[in-house]
Formats: C-alpha cells, sequence, structure tokens
C-alpha cells in the first residue's frame, strides 16, 4: 500500500514538474531560473524523505526566496503541490494549514502584481490551483484506499476469529459428547456390577453349597452336573467383570491420541515434537482437556511462535497430573496473558472446570513459549472435592 501511494505522488510530482519546466523554458530562463528549477526539484525530494514538521522547511525556505527572486516563482505550483497536500501525519491543526495556504497566495499575488506580466501571473496562479487540487485529490484517494483496506483487514481478522471460534465450539462439542458417552458407560458399568455381577456371585455360592450337600451322594451325574453349572457360572462372572472393566476404564487412551496429535502436527508444520508420557492412566475428562490443550499449544506455537521446534510431556505425581508444552518460538507471538486469544482462554477454562491450574507465557529464558497444566486426580476422576 505504501508503495503504490508513493508511485500515485511521483506521477503526479512528474506532471506538475513538467509543466513549470514548460512555463520556465517558455519565460527565456537564466542562470537564476534555473537555480530555482534544481532548488524546487530538490525541496520537493526532501519533503518525501524528511519526517514532519523539518519536511515542510525546504519548501516555506524556497516560498521566503520567491519574495527577493520572482523568477523562482515558474515553479511555485510544484512547491504547491507539497504544501497542500494536507495529509493527516502533516495535520498539525486548521489554523497552521490555512496560515500556509494563505502565505502560498500571498506569495503569488505580490510576485505576480509587482514582477510578472498579467498573463505569465494567471499562468502561474492558475497552475499552482490546479497542482493543490490534484495534491488533494490524490490524498483523499489514498485516504479512502486506506480506509477500505482497513475495513477488509478488520473483516479478515473478524473472519479467523470466527474460524478459530468454530473450531473451538466443534471441539466442545465433541468434549461434551465424549463426557457424555463415558459418564453413560459408567452408569451401564455399575448397573451391571451391582445387578447382574451380584445375582452371578450368589448363584455361583449357591451352586458351590448344593456340591458340598450332595457330597457324601453316590450320583456322579449329580455332581458332574452340579460342576458344570458352576463353571458355566464362574466364566459368566468373569466375563462380566471384564466386561464392566472396559466400560468404567473406557476406550480413552491419552498416549495414543497425544501421538496422533503429534504426528499430525509434525506432518503439517514440519515442526519437530518431543513426546514425553510418564504416566499409567488418565482419567477420560482430564484425557480430552490434555488433548485440547495440546493440539491448541502446538497450534499457537507454529501460527503465532513461529516454532522451530517443540516439547509435550505429561507426567502423573501421587495427587495430580501435570501437562507442560513448550517451544523456541517468539516469545511476543505466543499471546500475552493481559489479552489472551480465544485459543488460551478455552485451555483455561478446560483445565479449571477441572478444578486445576493452567499459565501460559514467555520462558524463564525469554525465548520461547510454555502452557503449564495441573489438574487434582480428586477432580480429574469427577470426584466431589
Amino acid at each position: 500500500m505504501r508503495h503504490d501511494r508513493c508511485v500515485d505522488r511521483l506521477i503526479d510530482k512528474l506532471v506538475v514538474g513538467i509543466g513549470c519546466v514548460a512555463i520556465v523554458v517558455a519565460a527565456e530562463p537564466d542562470a537564476f531560473a534555473i537555480v530555482g528549477v534544481l532548488w524546487a526539484l530538490v525541496a520537493s525530494g526532501l519533503f518525501e524523505w524528511l519526517r514532519a514538521p523539518w519536511r515542510t522547511l525546504p519548501l516555506d525556505a524556497y516560498l521566503v526566496v520567491c519574495l527577493v527572486w520572482p523568477l523562482f516563482l515558474p515553479m511555485l505550483p510544484l512547491i504547491a503541490y507539497d504544501v497542500l497536500r494536507g495529509e493527516r501525519r502533516d495535520r498539525e491543526g486548521p489554523a497552521l494549514l490555512a496560515a500556509a495556504s494563505l502565505g502560498l497566495a500571498i506569495v503569488v499575488l505580490i510576485d505576480a502584481v509587482l514582477v510578472l506580466a498579467v498573463v505569465p501571473a494567471v499562468l502561474v496562479c492558475l497552475f499552482a490551483a490546479l497542482a493543490a487540487m490534484l495534491s488533494w485529490r490524490t490524498t483523499t484517494m489514498q485516504e479512502r484506499k486506506l480506509r477500505q483496506q482497513r475495513t477488509e483487514d478488520e473483516l479478515r481478522g473478524r473472519g479467523i476469529a470466527l474460524e478459530a471460534r468454530n473450531r473451538d465450539l466443534r471441539e466442545r462439542r465433541d468434549y461434551e459428547v465424549d463426557l457424555a458417552t463415558m459418564a453413560e458407560r459408567g452408569r451401564i458399568a455399575r448397573d451391571i456390577h451391582d445387578n447382574v455381577g451380584h445375582l452371578l456371585t450368589r448363584a455361583s455360592l449357591q451352586v458351590e453349597a448344593l456340591r458340598v450337600a450332595h457330597e457324601g451322594d453316590e450320583d456322579p451325574a449329580l455332581d458332574s452336573g452340579l460342576a458344570a453349572v458352576q463353571a458355566t457360572v464362574d466364566e459368566a462372572l468373569a466375563s462380566v467383570r471384564e466386561s464392566v472393566h472396559e466400560l468404567h476404564e473406557g476406550t480413552l487412551d491419552l498416549a495414543d491420541k497425544l501421538r496422533g496429535v503429534v504426528g499430525e502436527f509434525e506432518e503439517q508444520s514440519g515442526i519437530t515434537v518431543a513426546l514425553t508420557c510418564d504416566f499409567d492412566s488418565v482419567s477420560a475428562p482430564v484425557c480430552l482437556a490434555f488433548t485440547a490443550c495440546v493440539r491448541e499449544a502446538l497450534a499457537n506455537a507454529a501460527h503465532h511462535g513461529h516454532a522451530k521446534t517443540a516439547s509435550v510431556r505429561v507426567v502423573e505425581y501421587p495427587a495430580l497430573w501435570q501437562l507442560t508444552v513448550e517451544d523456541d518460538g517468539d516469545a511476543k507471538g505466543g499471546g500475552a496473558t493481559s489479552n489472551p486469544g480465544l485459543g488460551l482462554s478455552s485451555m483455561e477454562e478446560r483445565i479449571i472446570a477441572l478444578g486445576g491450574n493452567f499459565s501460559a507465557g514467555p520462558k524463564a529464558s525469554g525465548h520461547g513459549w510454555r502452557v503449564f497444566c495441573s489438574v487434582p486426580k480428586a477432580r480429574g476422576r469427577g470426584d466431589r472435592p
């Protein structure tokens, strides 16, 4: 965008400069007139290079010199183009802009009346007015383009934020579905254990009692039949216990899930991730929360921190589970705890919902980003605190 603005100004000044040089050539210039042309070109160039308020000094000096050497007047339209540009970065107040315009008008009138003939004076004044109008037109067009670009950037940013929000909502939906599924599996496991398991245990004891009661009877058929019944009941009881155990523990394996997330991330981003899993078992809610946090933390490391390597570490302690995600990216790009993004807020909400602690920020070395989560086992298993 800045390059386009410079090109627009360069084209405008080229047109105005050619017109001014034409006026100078038509007036049969001498050495002073050539000096005036060079001064005007240098002053116009310095106006583009210097910063406010110093950028207007060469122009003001040229206007003052015009009072002494009227031969500099033919280049006045080029000076007028810069003096009356009125860009936002040059506006220090309406009074200053009005004073500059008034001073320019006075210079033109005084020199035109005292030195120039009527036709050259009118020509210079008209051309200066046209240059000023061209300057304002270009300024207005550039400001309109800048507003349009800002609007497009804002809409693009809102689209990205909306997409991230939708992704977060989808993950939350999947998270709630998984939790509901695990809760239902736990209820079914408890029902089977409390009802079917107890009935089968009682049946096994009753068969054993019958065998003991008829132990003195000389009836091989009865004894073999009772033995077969007890074996069947014991097999059914073992099968029920195994099924209850599987239902209660669920099918969520945090290590497998993290390996899948890390593998997919490495394939898509090319960033090397070191994964460490030092735990025996993790409850279903903690498994789902840690998986979502790892996925979001790695995405931030790639998109915002521009990291080259990262590490994921899950450790089980006697009273809690701990997750740490670190990268070597830009510490400023990872986010800011004073103004967290949707990803950080989502991770924090998941961990706090389990009664845990969450923190995210630059590493102690100042290079890289660190996400830390800890969940107590009493809350992570869904027990009451």
